[in-house]
């Protein structure tokens, strides 16, 4: 297993409830098919789960997956997919904005950060970016 590349393919992931609510999460994997199999192996600990526990099926999440050697790439992609998925469909479930969830406004404004790696030497950066 290695880390995806830059550009890997995408997978979305969409778990909906019985109430029609939806949440979405994405996993880049070097191969869709692969971590699409993962997820029908870790359905059965979801499905049919109440997402207001999220902290519990993403524990039943974490063990079911096997760490042999240390952390494996694609199972923590797929456990932070799913984790994002849980997250907004538990807003929706108990009538709270998600930040609430996640414990409230701290911050009236948030610093960022963006990354650009230049694939090649000579490369433009991005619009507003430099190159390091």
């Amino acid at each position: 297993m290695k880390v995806p590349s830059p550009g890997a393919p995408s997978l979305l992931l969409r778990l909906t409830t019985e109430e029609g609510a939806v949440g979405y999460g994405e996993v880049a994997a070097e191969s869709p098919r692969e971590a699409g199999a993962a997820l029908e192996e870790l359905a059965p600990l979801v499905v049919g789960k109440d997402p207001r526990e999220r902290g519990a099926v993403w524990e039943r999440l974490a063990w079911a997956v096997e760490w042999p050697g240390g952390a494996n790439p694609l199972a923590a992609a797929l456990l932070s997919a799913l984790d994002l998925s849980l997250w907004a469909l538990a807003g929706p479930a108990t009538g709270l904005p998600v930040h609430t969830l996640l414990g409230g406004r701290y911050l009236r404004q948030v610093d960022t950060y963006a990354y650009y790696a230049a694939e090649s030497e000579g490369a433009d950066p991005p619009a507003g970016g430099v190159l390091v």
